[in-house]
């Protein structure tokens, strides 16, 4: 499984996913984090942007994000994704929550494919 978080460190999820430089994509398999990539991502506003979260977030099963805004949603719907939210503010957390079970229901889905 592989799961997209919006970040502009590498470190915390970025409150404003349409403002994020990148997103860390974890591989996860069998409970178990098996590797963290960063998909950097243009300046927003540069025409390129929207075009590199859609490649960042391609492949993916899963994002994880503080909150799902207009980019996030459409990309989410065209690549049929779901979009968990996550009060938490260091990924590490989140990837660790997110294996706990802890945002697996109803309640955490905000943008649904």
């Amino acid at each position: 499984m592989k799961i997209a978080i919006p970040t502009s460190d590498g470190i915390l999820v970025s409150a404003r996913p349409e403002q994020t430089r990148g997103f860390l994509v974890a591989t996860v398999i069998a409970g178990e984090i098996l590797q963290e990539v960063m998909c950097w991502l243009p300046q927003p506003g540069n025409p390129l942007h929207q075009s590199e979260v859609r490649k960042c977030i391609a492949g993916c099963d899963l994002v994880i994000a503080e909150k799902c805004d207009d980019l996030v949603s459409e990309i989410s719907h065209e690549a049929n994704v779901p979009v968990l939210k996550s009060s938490d503010e260091i990924i590490t957390n989140v990837i660790l929550h997110y294996l706990e079970n802890e945002y697996r229901n109803a309640s955490n889905l905000i943008c649904c494919p």
